[in-house]
């Protein structure tokens, strides 16, 4: 089936001609884990109950589990399996934080190589239809596809700095960065897409303009939204999962 997993709605799993069988179990127990309300509401994860429900054999959905918990989608513990991942304020904050300091960083190189010559100013195109794209099809498109454009745009940012340590330090927090790791089955981010298009488009005209200290102050105020924002999903979807205890989250340290 040809399907995603839109937001609120029932998971359905998707596949792509020639993908290995653990591949395209790795991506539809990722997604489902990560972008469904039924995903969303595990606890543990049954290896029986996934492979019922992917019409799959208990050996390659046990690798696709295994690779999920190597690259931090979910979580093994010795004796007692697999669970969903369940990031703390803290943990969110951490991520954050790394996250913003190595936007700021690989925006300014980007700037220093527009200056050099020796990247071309029509490479900030491509960011431009990338943000097009996201506020032309807002109202087309499900949480899931909304998270890879936005990841499209800041990671084209990153590229752009021709650091490749600076690529593959961020490429390593990928997949912590997905708001859905924090955002599972809510529908807020369809609110922010006119801030964040204002936030964004602030970046790209600071790089237009080459001025390495307004892109900074640029990309730091929207990571510090972005961060306030997803903290405000984690405690919603904590209340929604444990209405008694609403308000215990603890919040991170300064």
């Amino acid at each position: 089936m040809a399907a995603s997993a839109h937001d609120g709605s029932p998971f359905q799993q998707s596949s792509v001609p020639g993908e290995r069988l653990v591949d395209m179990l790795y991506r539809n127990i990722r997604d489902y884990v990560l972008f469904s309300t039924e995903g969303a509401a595990q606890g543990r994860l049954y290896p029986h109950e996934l492979c019922e429900k992917f019409h799959a054999t208990a050996t390659p959905v046990r690798e696709a589990l295994a690779r999920l918990a190597a690259e931090g989608f979910i979580e093994a513990t010795p004796r007692r399996g697999f669970h969903v991942r369940r990031p703390s304020e803290q943990q969110v904050t951490d991520l954050w934080q790394v996250r913003g300091g190595l936007e700021v960083m690989a925006g300014e190189l980007a700037i220093e190589q527009l200056k050099q010559g020796a990247l071309a100013m029509s490479e900030l195109d491509k960011l431009e239809l990338v943000l097009q794209s996201i506020t032309a099809t807002v109202d087309a498109i499900d949480g899931r596809q909304h998270i890879e454009r936005n990841r499209q745009f800041h990671g084209s940012i990153v590229e752009l700095s021709g650091n490749q340590l600076l690529m593959t330090m961020y490429r390593g927090i990928q997949g912590q960065l997905l708001g859905a790791w924090v955002r599972r089955g809510l529908d807020t981010w369809r609110n922010r897409v006119a801030a964040e298009s204002v936030d964004h488009g602030e970046m790209l005209a600071a790089l237009r303009s080459l001025d390495a200290p307004r892109y900074a102050a640029a990309a730091r105020c929207h990571v510090d939204t972005s961060l306030r924002n997803a903290l405000n999903d984690l405690r919603i979807a904590e209340n929604k999962r444990n209405p008694a205890g609403a308000g215990e989250v603890t919040p991170p340290s300064s």
